[in-house]
């Protein structure tokens, strides 16, 4: 019977080295994995607004605040939805990551008054007009009133 198992006695130190190698890469693979995981390169913004649109919503705070909310920076997708279940994410996927400058809202009722959109330099390029162009489309469409503002 010790005949039996003489092939493989001979073959246990390889084998206890290759399960500990087997063992070690793992333990490396999941500490590295952490490390990834904990790799987070963000920090704070100074501000959600650009130094222009805080001059404007000084302005719009000057004129409508004691009627409306304010709201700087509201996504698109938050103000509209698409009313086609079928190609829902065909839809949503056009308007999810653009978002308002500025949304007013009724203080009493909580219901979206106006949005306004500032146009600086950038928005003379074709895409920023494209993208102007389909959002005017998209509020007009669902009956929420946009201004396009130059300042």
């Amino acid at each position: 019977m010790s005949d039996l198992f003489q092939p493989l006695i001979s073959l246990f130190p390889y084998l206890l080295a290759l399960f500990t190698i087997a063992v070690l890469f793992r333990l490396l693979k999941r500490a590295l994995k952490a490390n990834k995981d904990s790799y987070l390169p963000y920090e704070k913004t100074h501000s959600i607004m650009t130094p222009s649109e805080q001059k404007y919503f000084r302005q719009l705070e000057q004129q409508y605040a004691q009627n409306y909310y304010i709201f700087p920076q509201v996504k698109l997708d938050k103000l509209v939805k698409t009313t086609d279940q079928k190609n829902f994410y065909t839809h949503w996927n056009k308007i999810n990551k653009k978002s308002i400058d500025f949304v007013l809202v009724d203080k009493n009722t909580l219901e979206t008054v106006q949005l306004i959109e500032l146009n600086d330099f950038t928005h003379k390029q074709s895409r920023r007009a494209d993208r102007d162009s389909f959002i005017a489309k998209v509020c007009e469409n669902a009956g929420i009133a946009i201004e396009f503002k130059v300042f």
